[in-house]
């Protein structure tokens, strides 16, 4: 990360750890502090996102670069914070299961970076490396962490008015789970979608001016003259580096994450009929149903317990995904990504090609010597 919007996108990335770092520190530690509506309390809720994301902006700050690193300091900060809230906090106890709740966020938060680890061939990581260069190049700027402040504060309060709305609907009603659900996934779908927007946005800025992804200084020449190297900070370039990314043909796309989301399925399936057995069984042998058992945790406890079930399914499911998807892409000089055209017999002049079908441009990496 030596290039400038590099270092100014991760400085802007730290600052914004370090605050929510302190936010939590402070929340957890202050006196008397009891989070709850009415008889309903959702302190463990807020563990398991509250630690979880901490993580996963820790991760994104790089201060660890390995996933055991990471995973052990978000279970000793975890643990560290419960332990000192209790014995230097007035007013504040030590409880065991809002550590194993902010455990849990954690471990699912782990699963879902190793699930976005770097994967594949030199066009799965080449195209991987473009979306990092564009993502630094839009969070450089602090105007972008506002607009994502502002579109995530509404996303917090349309996400938990609506959970709320939709609560209200069943039997037993559980206003507190259903307000910090929905505000965290509010606050989450808002601010991806406009980092989405923004990004797309950037793609094409820097398509049309040319600019370097290291300093983002502009090339309008750079189409024609083929620069080899930046003016400005000396960074190799080429012409390719202002393609817009290839979009993967849809039938193909879908066809690669059918499998993933069949195993999903089959696996939450396979997940009843396991607890549906586990019952029966307890039934004829104990006369005592599991469920009352489940229903003895506490609907907390178990939205813990579902939530981590379905990050951990998530993470697996994104892996998949992941591995099928860098495939078609690792092929993409055999097959155009873009319609699926035969591109082995295509003129490639230094290592670029060009669809004669879509016209879509490739990169074809050197042939294996026998």
């Amino acid at each position: 990360m030596s290039d400038r919007l590099h270092a100014l996108a991760l400085r802007n990335i730290r600052i914004v750890t370090t605050v929510y770092l302190l936010v939590i520190l402070v929340a957890t530690h202050w006196p008397k502090l009891r989070l709850n509506i009415g008889d309903s309390q959702f302190d463990k809720l807020m563990h398991f996102f509250g630690f979880g994301i901490a993580v996963g902006l820790v991760h994104a700050s790089l201060w660890f670069r390995s996933w055991w690193a990471l995973l052990l300091f978000g279970l000793i900060f975890t643990y560290a914070d419960e332990i000192t809230q209790s014995t230097l906090t007035y007013g504040r106890v030590y409880s065991f299961s809002d550590v194993v709740a902010g455990w849990l966020g954690v471990i699912v938060m782990v699963a879902a970076i190793c699930a976005i680890r770097p994967i594949g061939g030199q066009p799965s990581r080449a195209r991987r490396t473009a979306w990092i260069d564009a993502s630094a190049s839009l969070l450089a700027r602090p105007a972008t962490w506002i607009i994502l402040g502002t579109s995530g504060a509404l996303g917090i309060m349309v996400g938990a008015v609506t959970l709320l709305l939709l609560d209200s609907i069943f039997i037993r009603p559980q206003p507190a789970r259903a307000l910090i659900i929905g505000a965290v996934l509010g606050f989450l779908l808002f601010a991806h979608w406009t980092f989405e927007v923004g990004h797309r946005r950037e793609r094409r800025l820097i398509a049309r001016d040319c600019r370097c992804r290291g300093c983002g200084e502009p090339h309008p020449e750079g189409d024609t003259v083929r620069v080899k190297r930046c003016t400005a900070c000396d960074r190799p370039v080429q012409s390719v580096d202002w393609d817009p990314p290839t979009e993967i043909d849809r039938n193909r796309l879908l066809w690669a994450l059918f499998p993933p989301a069949l195993l999903c399925g089959l696996s939450l399936f396979l997940m009843m009929f396991g607890w549906l057995l586990v019952n029966w069984i307890r039934v004829r042998i104990t006369g005592v149903s599991t469920i009352n058992w489940w229903l003895g945790l506490g609907l907390e406890t178990q939205g813990i317990i579902d939530l981590t079930i379905a990050g951990l399914l998530f993470a697996g499911v994104l892996w998949l995904a992941r591995r099928r998807i860098s495939r078609l892409v690792d092929a993409s000089a055999e097959l155009c990504l873009s319609c699926g055209q035969d591109l082995q017999g295509v003129t490639v002049v230094e290592g670029l090609g060009a669809c004669p079908e879509c016209g879509v441009r490739f990169r074809k990496g050197p042939s294996p010597v026998c």
